[in-house]
């Protein structure tokens, strides 16, 4: 029987739930199952979408694994809209290495959409910081929503930072109910960028405990 969450990519429905910058998980079907993050850069609807390859510094040379015609596995989180993984199965186009180093895969014909969150985030604005483990580097910004399982933490950055390098970061905030000021280590889980503002979806390691 077809996966219930798969879905024909109808008109205009990538763009709907991504954002231009937005990070995405490739797996590279090798016998390896190599991955690596990216950023999508650009598309065109129906045809093909354009990513950055990946970092030889963090990956090493798993770019040399991106031959034409290898098939991959697109995942990213939908903090555009829902808040949903999207994913779909898809093929290397071609790679281009001047002016910029890109990939270039095939537009999919159907797409999966699957709930992450098991709680509704609930609406909240307050103040926090997030900071590396075991460092004293913290970075200032404000808590958008939050649930017992993740919130959506927004920065104000210049031009030059496109986002947090870490995927792992510790929170502190101000507990939604009790008003407790806490720590939690939480994973990043998406980050996009629009303009000055980075927003983060992170999903904490243990649940905040929080009437019903």
């Amino acid at each position: 029987m077809p996966d219930p969450s798969t879905q024909p990519v109808q008109e205009h429905m990538i763009f709907e739930n991504l954002r231009m910058g937005q990070y995405v998980d490739i797996e590279i079907q090798n016998h390896m199952r190599d991955r690596f993050k990216s950023s999508l850069v650009g598309a065109k609807e129906g045809h093909y979408l354009i990513l950055e390859q990946p970092d030889v510094k963090k990956y090493g040379y798993v770019r040399d694994q991106l031959k034409d015609g290898i098939a991959l596995v697109f995942r990213t989180i939908c903090e555009k809209t829902t808040g949903e993984c999207l994913a779909f199965r898809t093929e290397l186009r071609g790679v281009v290495n001047h002016p910029s180093k890109l990939v270039i895969i095939n537009f999919p014909d159907e797409i999966q959409l699957r709930e992450l969150r098991r709680e509704q985030r609930k609406q909240y604005t307050k103040p926090a910081q997030i900071f590396p483990p075991n460092s004293d580097t913290r970075i200032d910004g404000v808590i958008t929503d939050i649930s017992a399982g993740g919130c959506r933490f927004e920065l104000e950055v210049g031009d030059s930072v496109r986002g947090v390098k870490s995927e792992f970061v510790m929170v502190e905030l101000q507990h939604p109910e009790t008003g407790e000021l806490v720590v939690v280590g939480a994973r990043v889980c998406s980050q996009r960028k629009q303009y000055n503002l980075i927003s983060i979806g992170l999903a904490f390691e243990q649940e905040l405990q929080m009437a019903g």
